[in-house]
């Protein structure tokens, strides 16, 4: 009786965390398809070099914006309690304001440095601009992970549908004129503020009296003490991470100029869009579903084995197709002077292969808490890509620095899912003790 009880149990649990990834897959399908179809538009109403400035921009809001609330977002989905909740919302909210103001204040006193080093003079009306970005980046994922808690997941993709949107018709609308960078980072802000506004006030609706009931100053500072290890581990090992994600277009923009960002811009744009769509919907129901297996005593590493098999199963096939036909098939669909986009995709997606199955192990970094172990690993990671880039880039070229940065990323990226898979199964074996 226990026995079939629990297989029902178990049933019910598979059905609602399907139908959960099926909303949010559907809300980012929706939104990463319009980017991909806007894209061959994009591509013959802008420049390489438009791109490739825009792609700047986007680095130095990524760098900053990973950190935008020092990591307290991913604590909003782990307490049962919702005082404990509503107080860890407060404390990232005014996190985000400090970490933009202080942003702010460091790019406007080293804008003429910063200009200098990208080797760009148009992303210099842009720099101020930066802190807003980074503001918005943290807003949404804060309301995200605040989405997740409530289980709001339609509400959640109906915003991501809206940020995209609005995003690639500006972009299109202005590129008709042509605009030129102010196009591309104009209709990216505002499509940035359109959604995180939009989720902001779907969310606040619910989350405002639990604010006003939980939320005071003692209370915050509790929580935050409590979940301290996120901010002193998670964002240090996010702002590595983060840097070393995006310091191929810093670095490219330095050696040879922006137009060779543009290029690196669309090929990682195309390659990273889809496997967003996987990882991205994929890591926020996971937690929902390993939150829900570890309240019940379930088997969370068969789900963490399951999931990255699964992962290798969608991805293989197409990022193989990739390697072995990326320069005609981005000349085809983009353009001809994006043939070089496609060489740069070859490697890419040698990196990205490995990469876009680590999905289920960035979540269980949290669930196990293992900040500082990633950190290191991190650092690590960042170091030898830095190396790699800037060894090769300035004694080789541009696609053989491509070449070395994927492949660092391929070989760490396959340590983190072993080390996970390790580590979680430890785990398993601990509570069975």
């Amino acid at each position: 009786m226990n026995a079939a009880v629990a297989r029902l149990r178990t049933a019910w649990r598979d059905r609602a965390f399907l139908r959960h990834l099926t909303v949010l897959m559907s809300g980012t399908a929706i939104a990463q398809a319009a980017s991909l179809l806007a894209a061959p538009l994009l591509t013959r109403l802008y420049s390489a070099a438009d791109f490739g400035t825009f792609g700047v921009f986007l680095s130095i809001a990524a760098i900053l914006g990973v950190v935008a609330g020092a990591r307290l977002e991913l604590t909003l989905a782990l307490p049962d309690e919702p005082s404990v909740a509503a107080n860890l919302l407060a404390v990232n909210l005014v996190a985000i304001a400090a970490v933009a103001s202080l942003a702010t204040a460091l790019l406007l006193t080293f804008e003429g440095p910063l200009v200098a080093f990208v080797n760009d003079p148009a992303i210099a009306p842009w720099i101020p601009w930066i802190p807003v970005s980074v503001a918005l980046i943290g807003l949404f994922q804060a309301f995200t992970y605040q989405s997740i808690r409530d289980e709001r997941f339609g509400v959640l993709a109906g915003a991501r549908i809206t940020r995209t949107l609005t995003t690639v018709s500006l972009q299109g609308l202005l590129g008709l004129l042509p605009a030129g960078v102010v196009g591309l980072v104009g209709g990216h802000v505002t499509g940035q503020a359109v959604g995180s506004t939009s989720l902001a006030l779907r969310s606040w609706r619910t989350t405002v009296p639990a604010l006003r009931r939980h939320v005071s100053l003692v209370a915050m500072r509790d929580v935050a003490l409590e979940y301290l290890d996120f901010v002193r581990f998670g964002a240090p090992q996010a702002l590595l991470n983060s840097v070393s994600q995006n310091v191929p277009a810093l670095v490219l923009a330095a050696l040879f100029g922006p137009t060779y960002v543009g290029w690196y811009l669309l090929a990682h744009r195309v390659l990273v869009l889809p496997v967003n769509l996987l990882s991205g919907t994929f890591k926020e129901a996971f937690l929902a579903r390993v939150r829900t297996a570890q309240r019940e005593d379930g088997d969370v590493f068969t789900l963490y084995l399951r999931a990255v098999l699964g992962f290798a199963a969608v991805v293989t096939i197409p990022f193989l197709l990739v390697m072995a036909f990326g320069p005609p098939l981005f000349a085809f669909v983009l353009g001809a002077q994006w043939e070089a986009s496609g060489i740069y995709a070859q490697w890419l997606a040698v990196g990205m292969w490995i990469g876009s199955m680590n999905a289920p192990a960035i979540v269980m970094t949290q669930v196990l808490r293992k900040q500082r172990w990633l950190m290191t690993y991190d650092a690590l990671l960042l170091v030898l890509r830095v190396g790699a880039l800037l060894v090769v880039g300035t004694q080789v070229g541009d696609v053989a620095a491509i070449a070395a940065y994927a492949l660092v990323g391929a070989a760490f990226n396959l340590v983190l899912l072993i080390a996970m898979g390790a580590f979680t199964h430890g785990a398993r074996r601990t509570a069975a003790l």
